[in-house]
């Protein structure tokens, strides 16, 4: 499995295709499909080099993504 380190160009929205959430401005590391191939030839992604982090820092903002807001239960 080889995974490539992508952001999306300025101004553009890229969906990953299995979790269809929008690919972050910062970047994320996808593994390398036919679909992701195709975006990069559209120019509608670009390859970077990520930022190394350590290891507490990385898990923290991986979590923080995983995270949705909770619904509020209605009072009656």
């Amino acid at each position: 499995m080889v995974e490539i380190f992508l952001k999306p160009r300025s101004g553009l929205k890229v969906r990953d295709p299995k979790t269809h959430r929008p690919l972050p401005p910062e970047g994320m590391k996808v593994r390398k499909s036919v679909y992701w191939m195709r975006r990069l030839r559209d120019r509608d992604v670009e390859i970077i080099k990520p930022i190394p982090l350590n290891p507490h820092t990385e898990s923290v903002i991986s979590l923080k993504r995983l995270e949705r807001p909770l619904k509020k239960e209605k009072e009656s």
